[in-house]
C-alpha cells in the first residue's frame, strides 16, 4: 500500500487539528473522554480498560471521523470497536505492549543485576503508602545504570510509537489484516519520522499543560473532597481532554498520510507548507 511523505511541521498540525475538532464538537467528544476516564479510575474495571483500551480507542477513532465529517457521534461510539469485527486485530497492539514491557524488564534485570533488583524491592516494600522512600536506600541505587536503562526505555518507547502510530487507524478505516496494517504502519512511520517526532514532542507538552491545569483544579477540590477523590478527579479530567485530542491527532495523521491512497476514504489534508500552522 502506498502512502504520502509529509514534512516535520505536519506533526504539530495534527495535534492542532485534534484540538480544533474538540472545539467544534465539545459535547460528545468530551463526554466520551470523560466516560473513558471514569472507567479507567474504577478499581477492577481499570484492569479491563488497561487490557482492552486499544479496542475502546478504536471506537473513539470512529467517533472522531464522524465528527470530522459533520455528523454527531453518540457516546456509545466509545464501545463501537467491540462490534467492529476488528477486536483481534486491535489487540495486536496489546501484545506489542506486553512484549515491550517484557523487553524493558529483561533490560532492567541485566543492567542492575540481582543486587540492584533486590535493593529496588526493599525500597518499594519499605515505603509507606503515600510516603517517601528512605533516602539512604535511594543513595545505594546505581544511578548511572538506572539512567542508562531509562534512556533505553525512552528510545524503545519512541521506536515502538513511531512504528505503530498508524496501525490502529489502518485497522479501523480499512480491511487490512493485522500483518498488512503493521507492515504499512512501520513503513509509513519510518518514512515520516520527522513529523512523528515533532508530534510526540508537542503532544508531551500538551499533556503536561493539561495535567498542570487538572492538578490546579484538583488542589482546589481537595479542600472539599479530600486528596484521594481530588486525585481521581484530576485523572478523569486529563482523560476527558487528552483522549479525544490524541485520537483526533491520530485520525488527522492517518488522513494526511493515507487518505487519498485508500478507496472510499476522505480527501487527504493539504500538507503544511512551513509558512505556519492553522487552527
Amino acid at each position: 500500500m502506498e502512502y504520502n511523505k509529509v514534512n516535520a511541521g505536519s506533526g504539530a498540525q495534527w495535534l492542532l487539528d485534534g484540538i480544533a475538532l474538540l472545539r467544534r464538537h465539545p459535547g460528545t467528544l468530551l463526554v466520551i473522554g470523560l466516560v473513558y476516564g471514569v472507567l479507567a479510575s474504577i478499581p477492577v474495571v481499570s484492569l479491563l480498560v488497561g487490557a482492552l483500551g486499544v479496542v475502546l480507542m478504536g471506537g473513539v477513532l470512529l467517533a472522531v471521523r464522524q465528527a470530522d465529517e459533520g455528523r454527531s457521534p453518540g457516546v456509545g461510539m466509545l464501545f463501537a470497536g467491540f462490534t467492529s469485527g476488528k477486536v483481534a486485530r486491535l489487540l495486536v497492539l496489546l501484545l506489542i505492549g506486553v512484549l515491550f514491557m517484557l523487553v524493558v524488564s529483561v533490560l532492567l534485570v541485566a543492567m542492575l543485576g540481582g543486587e540492584g533488583i533486590s535493593l529496588m524491592q526493599r525500597i518499594i516494600e519499605s515505603t509507606p503508602a503515600g510516603g517517601q522512600p528512605d533516602p539512604a536506600l535511594i543513595a545505594q541505587l546505581p544511578a548511572g545504570r538506572l539512567l542508562g536503562w531509562f534512556a533505553l526505555l525512552l528510545l524503545l518507547a519512541v521506536v515502538v510509537g513511531i512504528y505503530t502510530f498508524f496501525y490502529m487507524a489502518l485497522v479501523m478505516y480499512s480491511d487490512l489484516t493485522a500483518g498488512q496494517a503493521l507492515r504499512t504502519s512501520m513503513k509509513a512511520g519510518a518514512r515520516n519520522l520527522p513529523a512523528l517526532l515533532v508530534y510526540m514532542l508537542v503532544s508531551v507538552v500538551f499533556s503536561v499543560v493539561v495535567m498542570l491545569a487538572s492538578l490546579l483544579v484538583s488542589s482546589l477540590l481537595g479542600l472539599a473532597l479530600g486528596p484521594q477523590w481530588a486525585g481521581m478527579v484530576s485523572s478523569v479530567l486529563v482523560s476527558m481532554v487528552v483522549v479525544p485530542v490524541a485520537v483526533g491527532a491520530m485520525y488527522y495523521g492517518w488522513r494526511q498520510v493515507f487518505a487519498d491512497r485508500l478507496p472510499g476514504a476522505p480527501p487527504a489534508l493539504p500538507e503544511d507548507t512551513g509558512a505556519g500552522f492553522h487552527a
